[in-house]
């Protein structure tokens, strides 16, 4: 089953986050002007969303973008609405995963993201000294203060958070920090996901991990989660690797060639790869042309070939003892010449973890 990444207020966001993936496309666009997703286009989607899946109880969405508070509340009010309608019609039960940099969550947000619908994932980098670093206002005033007086709103109202943090060079040399504030933040899951970002000249940026740097990190990080024995919280892409060498494959994003289970969904319905996730450079198609069930089956759409084209791309690394654990990986993170540059980063990492399982 396909899940929708909407971008409810495309790419608009109050902040201005230096590694943002947008700093290089439509960075910067003036939110008043931005283009805002219509509650007849969420509609829309929703409706051909249960038409694909009649036989699902649940289906899941996630609000991306952006920043998709910019919607507002009387959008999200609306959703919910329109949700609780489904659910007595049809018994259809929505999952509303938002991602959010938590900066706008006040008392007023509460009622609505207090539905059990919502899971709130946060973007946290971790401690103050870190986090304020690449995550900034507008007046390059760092972020850390008003995420965490909202995180500790949402926890206050037992709404259920997670974390994303991007790991990034200001990371290195402080894995300990970073765990320590974490193991005391009140949130119990956090996904870590590695910034590698280049210049317009190909080089790579002030702020990006370098070859090695990740697995360093993450090496680390697992030692200190062992050692520990904290088992409140769990790191996702480390806890991801232990359950795929557990179970021999991997179910989850960046360790899996499940690209063709997410598109990206622009205010119009104007729909694109999650790998292209902040760019209009790869636009596949309108979902008021398609139904979601058939991206998925019919090979001679956009969709489907652009997949293809992925899939195809992945050959080369058939051969390889990590297979199947990574599937050559997230496309974002391929270089000119499709090669992953994470590989040698994750063959350290995966050999790291399954030492430390067998020595069991």
């Amino acid at each position: 089953m396909i899940i929708p990444l909407i971008n409810p207020a495309s790419i608009s966001c109050n902040i201005r986050c230096r590694y943002c993936f947008h700093r290089n496309k439509s960075l910067h666009i003036d939110s008043s002007k931005n283009e805002f997703m219509k509650i007849s286009m969420f509609e829309y989607i929703i409706n051909n969303l249960c038409e694909s899946y009649p036989g699902e109880e649940k289906i899941e969405i996630i609000w991306h973008g952006g920043e998709p508070l910019l919607a507002g509340k009387k959008f999200f009010a609306k959703i919910v609405e329109i949700q609780e309608k489904l659910f007595k019609e049809k018994r259809k039960v929505i999952v509303n995963n938002l991602q959010t940099n938590t900066t706008l969550i006040n008392e007023e947000w509460i009622p609505i993201l207090k539905h059990p619908s919502f899971c709130i994932g946060v973007s946290l980098d971790g401690p103050k000294e870190i986090h304020d670093q690449l995550r900034l206002e507008k007046n390059n005033k760092g972020t850390f203060t008003k995420v965490m007086h909202s995180v500790s709103l949402l926890i206050k109202n037992k709404i259920p958070v997670s974390a994303v943090s991007v790991i990034n060079n200001n990371h290195l040399g402080k894995v300990k920090k970073y765990f320590d504030f974490f193991a005391k933040s009140g949130i119990k899951s956090i996904k870590v996901s590695p910034c590698i970002e280049f210049d317009s000249s190909n080089e790579f940026e002030v702020f990006s991990l370098r070859p090695g740097d990740f697995s360093k990190f993450c090496q680390e990080l697992f030692d200190l989660w062992i050692s520990s024995g904290n088992t409140n919280i769990n790191f996702g892409y480390i806890e991801d690797i232990v359950r795929a060498i557990a179970k021999g494959e991997s179910g989850v994003c960046l360790l899996s060639n499940g690209c063709k289970d997410f598109i990206v969904i622009d205010p119009d319905g104007s729909f694109h790869p999650c790998d292209d996730l902040f760019g209009r450079e790869n636009i596949l198609g309108n979902i008021k042309n398609h139904n979601f069930s058939d991206l998925q089956t019919e090979n001679k759409n956009s969709y489907g070939e652009f997949y293809s084209k992925i899939n195809q791309s992945r050959e080369d690394c058939l051969n390889c003892e990590w297979f199947f654990m990574c599937q050559k990986g997230c496309p974002y993170l391929w270089d000119n010449n499709n090669q992953y540059l994470l590989c040698e980063d994750n063959k350290r990492l995966f050999s790291h973890i399954t030492n430390f399982i067998a020595s069991l």
